[in-house]
């Protein structure tokens, strides 16, 4: 199954958070975040990745999970995921993946493929505000992208009005995004590799990448 990620250039990433982050440390989280979400990818099974967008950067981070690169081609994330699937989804079905799930686990990928594997149902995972981090469309499902606040909703709908059945995912992993400063709770500043020095929980309480 392929797997499509979206990565923003990180001049442009995470914006809600300049507030309390500095450039560097966006960056720097922006590719923790990608990083462990590229590993439980492979460690799921999910090894033909192909992450969109992003910066040299992203590229040196992404390559040594053999994840192939796929320019930015649109005027936003929608567009540029629609060019994207345009090019790479082929016959099979696809799974597109948020870059920003620090507590994703290779588990919760193979929850979220269950529903194919077993049945040929769609999946998505909706985000604790409502979005999207995690759709699985079926081959040739005619789709509309729709990210954005309260996309759940209208993927589930379009998916539903198209003939195919849609599970829902519900697990920490693949509902917990980053977003704003209050998104980093203890149990991302926990996490093993946390970059941002300032923010760590004391290396006692750490919890160990699986």
């Amino acid at each position: 199954m392929r797997v499509v990620i979206p990565v923003k250039p990180l001049s442009r990433a995470k914006s809600r958070m300049a507030s309390r982050l500095t450039p560097e440390e966006r960056a720097q989280l922006v590719l923790w975040m990608l990083d462990r979400v590229l590993r439980s990818c492979t460690r799921a099974g999910l090894s033909e990745i192909y992450v969109v967008g992003g910066d040299e950067r992203v590229a040196r981070s992404a390559e040594p999970h053999g994840a192939h690169l796929v320019p930015e081609m649109g005027r936003g994330l929608n567009e540029t995921l629609e060019h994207a699937l345009a090019l790479v989804r082929g016959e099979g079905a696809c799974l597109v993946l948020a870059a920003d799930l620090p507590r994703l686990t290779p588990e919760d990928l193979q929850e979220l493929v269950r529903p194919w594997l077993q049945r040929g149902a769609a999946a998505l995972a909706p985000a604790h505000d409502g979005g999207t981090n995690a759709l699985l469309l079926p081959p040739a499902a005619p789709f509309s992208l729709a990210f954005g606040p309260q996309s759940a909703r209208a993927h589930r709908t379009q998916l539903r009005a198209a003939g195919w059945d849609v599970e829902e995912i519900r697990t920490p992993g693949l509902m917990h995004d980053v977003d704003e400063p209050e998104d980093l709770t203890e149990a991302v500043r926990s996490l093993e590799g946390f970059p941002l020095q300032r923010f760590r929980v004391p290396r006692t309480s750490m919890v160990e990448y699986p």
